[in-house]
């Protein structure tokens, strides 16, 4: 019966999402708090959850880490994807291009890093 199919629809679906956890960090990607979530959204905070092509839920973050670093076009960690790799719309899927946008990243704070070096301060170091 429909009935049926939607009770087990919410218990399987809707109230697994509590338990859901970054494959990257282990952390809970859904807060407990439905409050909390509605804010990440509204706010378009860097801890709001997004589903990847792979079927897992990173908060965008971890997400952008994942794929704007070394080793990039990586399979998911999560064994349960069984090495699908990871994409998302709104990032770009081009390895090359990601590379280069790493490695300009990676030779600004270089520059910076020297030119803290060469005055004397840390003050300028961006991490």
């Amino acid at each position: 019966s429909i009935r049926a199919c939607a009770e087990l629809l919410i218990k399987d679906f809707v109230f697994s999402f509590s338990d859901i956890k970054c494959p990257t960090t282990g952390r809970k990607v859904f807060p407990s708090d439905p409050k909390v979530l509605q804010q990440r959204y509204s706010k378009k905070s860097k801890k709001r959850p997004v589903r990847a092509s792979c079927g897992c839920w990173f908060s965008v973050e971890e997400l952008d880490k994942f794929l704007t670093e070394p080793p990039f076009g990586a399979a998911c960690v999560n064994p349960g994807c069984n090495g699908a790799k990871v994409f998302h719309k709104d990032w770009p899927t081009d390895v090359k291009q990601l590379e280069k946008q790493w490695a300009m990243k990676q030779a600004r704070e270089r520059e910076i890093a020297e030119i803290a070096d060469f005055m004397g301060a840390g003050a300028f170091s961006s991490q």
